[in-house]
């Protein structure tokens, strides 16, 4: 088999180079601009974050001002509750601030949730979802089943525990003792008879 002509379809002409000049022209405006939107809309991602940060240390700064104000040397009660499943509780508190917003009068609303280290190992007592911020209108990673084991680092204000991971779980759903989960036993087989 001979293939005859094949290399007839690639001789230079003024029209194909002309072509081909323009498609590489319009590719590369089309990278450089999207190469320019990408980078504005993480300078615009950036400075939002940074308002974010400021925002929290200076709540940070308030309340601190604010507790030393009252009663230097009054310190916060620390959990005592003998469980093993409990490493450490701390009083430290952060602050992390949400943003929600209301599509109907579309304006946006801040909401800030106390945060203290919090150290334990917790389980689920029914199907939870896990979540990346600590309330429902946040996005659910995956859902953990009845007698899940999470370790929690934190706990927040309104009643959520963070995961190592970052995640949240609410507290409604979670307990300290481990749930005996009911596995099935299997079913015995049947050895067959010799005939």
């Amino acid at each position: 088999m001979k293939f005859f002509g094949l290399l007839g379809g690639f001789e230079l002409t003024k029209d194909k180079v002309m072509a081909s000049i323009s498609v590489l022209s319009i590719v590369a405006l089309c990278s450089l601009s999207g190469i320019g939107i990408s980078a504005l809309l993480e300078a615009d991602a950036a400075a939002e974050r940074n308002k974010r940060e400021q925002a929290v240390a200076d709540l940070i700064d308030e309340t601190s001002s604010t507790e030393e104000s009252t009663n230097p040397d009054e310190t916060e009660p620390t959990d005592t509750e003998p469980t093993e499943t409990v490493a450490t509780t701390e009083s430290s508190v952060t602050d992390i601030t949400t943003e929600t917003s209301d599509t109907s009068a579309a304006e946006t609303t801040k909401e800030t949730v106390g945060e203290r280290s919090f150290k334990a190992a917790v389980y689920a007592t029914k199907v939870v979802n896990l979540r990346k911020g600590p309330g429902t209108e946040y996005e659910v990673i995956r859902q953990l089943r009845r007698g899940d084991r999470i370790d929690v680092i934190a706990v927040t204000t309104n009643g959520w525990y963070k995961t190592y991971k970052g995640n949240y779980i609410s507290i409604e759903f979670t307990q300290t003792d481990p749930i005996a989960t009911n596995t099935p036993t299997p079913k015995p087989t049947k050895k067959p008879t010799k005939a």
